[in-house]
């Protein structure tokens, strides 16, 4: 039993000191290590192996914004040219009257349905919003149109 514990232990041995021999035997090449601090620094500098095309402009917000997953708001046909208003013919201008705070409520008489309206500047009546009093004209808004109503006819 004594024989079997020897053996175990003195094979490894054996084993390490041929591989540490052969190591020392055989003649190994020798290669020069330099220090970055020993080059010059053009030498640090490495040129990359490919040629890559750089972007020639700077990608705006929106392009970074949509790589995080954010989406740009669509604006549907809305044109930056304001359509011309349509002359509303039926609404005749019937005067204004001077209501509480001195406020100007003008008078239209709707030829349609033979109603009066009575709107002051940017209120709203019957579904009437009046926009602008001009010299000429009096702009109103109605059911997201433009109309027109010439004023001395």
């Amino acid at each position: 039993m004594k024989n079997i514990s020897k053996w175990l232990i003195e094979i490894p041995l054996l084993l390490i000191a041929v591989v540490l021999a052969f190591l020392f035997i055989v003649p190994w090449e020798s290669k020069k290590i330099t220090l970055a601090s020993e080059k010059g620094a053009k030498d640090q500098v490495e040129t990359p192996g490919l040629n890559i095309d750089f972007p020639k402009e700077i990608a705006s917000a929106e392009e970074i914004a949509y790589l995080f997953g954010w989406r740009k708001k669509i604006i549907e046909n809305q044109s930056l040219i304001e359509k011309p208003a349509d002359t509303a013919h039926w609404l005749k201008p019937m005067g204004f009257i001077v209501g509480k705070g001195d406020i100007r409520e003008y008078m239209f008489k709707d030829s349609r349905s033979g109603k009066v309206i009575f709107v002051s500047l940017y209120g709203r009546s019957r579904g009437w919003k009046l926009l602008e009093i001009a010299a000429e004209r009096f702009l109103f808004e109605y059911e997201g149109k433009k109309y027109s109503i010439i004023r001395n006819e």
